[in-house]
């Protein structure tokens, strides 16, 4: 019972330093905050629809982006992932990367460190 108790304590503490001094290293959508991306909309030059603007407007760097386009009953049509987001670097998906927006449509993303957060169309 002692050693369950050891590795219990072992263990939440090297969580909790995880989560404090290197949230880099979680996997995406496990954090404290709210993953800081700016997401806006503006007209495909080429193709049809909305082009998605994706920002991080933070002075941090992100770690392990994901993107996931849903349509309106939550299956995944597309996904993105960056390893590596440095800040104030922006990414557009649109018709020409093969991502169509349409109604209904949700937009989630999530970041090490930080927990997932969706836009819907």
């Amino acid at each position: 019972m002692k050693a369950v108790s050891i590795f219990l304590a072992v263990f939440f503490a090297i969580a909790l330093s995880v989560l404090i001094f290197a949230p880099e290293r979680l996997p995406p959508g496990i954090g404290v905050t709210a993953t800081a991306i700016e997401v806006s909309e503006r007209p495909s030059f080429f193709g049809q629809g909305q082009v998605v603007v994706f920002r991080n407007p933070t002075a941090k760097t992100l770690h392990n982006v994901k993107i996931i386009l849903l349509d309106s009953v939550g299956n995944v049509v597309k996904g993105d992932q960056r390893e590596i987001w440095a800040p104030g670097k922006y990414m557009e998906l649109g018709w020409l990367e093969g991502w169509h927006i349409s109604e209904g449509a949700t937009i989630r993303i999530s970041a090490s460190g930080h927990y997932p957060q969706s836009w819907q169309y």
